[in-house]
């Protein structure tokens, strides 16, 4: 049973063991208003941007729905450690999407620009998704998308808040970005940063043939392969720029052994960290019975399902969905 220590004006957001749950779109822009405004008064966030990351349902490592995901969770689909076989064929997953849709995932875009791509249509990719638009976060945070999350509709949604700074972000035209990406491209065992960094020189210089490494940036570039990066891509598919589309680009080890990233405080100040420069700074709580409601109100402010994903086929489940659960009438 849920114990409320306090129920704000309007029975939308209420406060549980002392957490405040929204249950509505203003309840939830009201919190990340807050979160940002007590960061920006703080001097170490002074240069960043901030994003977000909605998640339907938790995944906390004890089971208990109502507890936020760990920082830690947040990892590119193809480091998540239940699942080595995606890390082992990385390059195979590459390889034959350009095989098989070469007009859309063309052999001739910048690595980057592929998995940017994948990624928005569902394949395995070494970015993780985060997005400046609060409205976006929140639609993935309320909507289940498959029927398989059907049941977890009355359990809490999530939003998680970054501070990324500004020299941690990069666009498609970075020698590092280009370089982590390239990663994408070689077998496990190629991936070594010994001299001249071997097979990966070879696949960076494919896409980008002025690539060099020189003598006394060669150090900083191996760190560099060794981090995460927020990533501001090209805004070429409507996919992209329906979602407002940015990603955290992983790094990862020598062959391709994953990172740890914390999203802590303390990694954010320190160089060496896998997350440095970036840290989760809030999380915000959606109720679950309210999931409904919040898609309901984003729909009047141009958030429908179908116009963030937008295909025809996402359009005829959502429309489908809403006549199932809302039984309105057309026409």
């Amino acid at each position: 049973m849920k114990s409320f220590l306090g129920k704000r004006a309007g029975g939308e957001g209420f406060v549980e063991h002392g957490v405040m749950v929204c249950g509505s779109f203003s309840d939830i822009l009201r919190e990340a208003w807050a979160i940002r405004a007590r960061c920006q008064r703080d001097p170490a966030y002074a240069d960043c941007e901030f994003f977000f990351r909605g998640e339907y349902q938790s995944h906390h490592p004890s089971g208990d729905k109502s507890l936020p995901s760990l920082p830690g969770n947040a990892i590119a689909s193809i480091f998540r450690p239940w699942n080595q076989t995606l890390l082992k064929n990385e390059h195979i997953m590459l390889n034959e999407a350009v095989r098989w849709y070469p007009d859309f995932v063309s052999p001739d875009l910048p690595t980057l620009e592929l998995l940017s791509r994948m990624q928005h249509y569902f394949l395995p990719t070494r970015l993780l998704d985060v997005s400046l638009d609060l409205r976006l976060s929140t639609a993935i945070a309320v909507n289940p998308g498959n029927a398989d999350k059907a049941d977890a509709k009355d359990v809490p949604g999530f939003l998680y808040v970054y501070a990324i700074r500004r020299d941690r972000i990069k666009y498609t035209d970075s020698d590092t970005a280009a370089a982590i990406a390239a990663m994408a491209r070689r077998r496990p065992e190629e991936i070594v940063f010994d001299g001249d960094l071997g097979f990966l020189l070879h696949a960076v210089r494919a896409k980008r043939p002025g690539f060099a490494i020189m003598e006394g940036t060669r150090d900083q570039l191996v760190a560099d392969l060794q981090h995460l990066w927020c990533i501001k891509p090209l805004q070429t598919t409507e996919h992209v720029r329906a979602q407002s589309g940015c990603f955290i680009l992983f790094g990862n080890k020598e062959g391709k052994a994953a990172l740890e990233p914390t999203y802590s405080r303390e990694d954010f100040d320190d160089p060496r960290a896998p997350s440095y420069g970036i840290e989760q700074v809030g999380t915000i709580f959606i109720d679950g019975p309210s999931k409904g409601h919040i898609r309901d109100e984003l729909e009047m402010i141009g958030m429908a399902e179908y116009q963030y994903y937008p295909e025809f086929t996402t359009f005829a489940t959502a429309f489908q969905r809403q006549l199932n659960t809302k039984g309105k009438q057309h026409g």
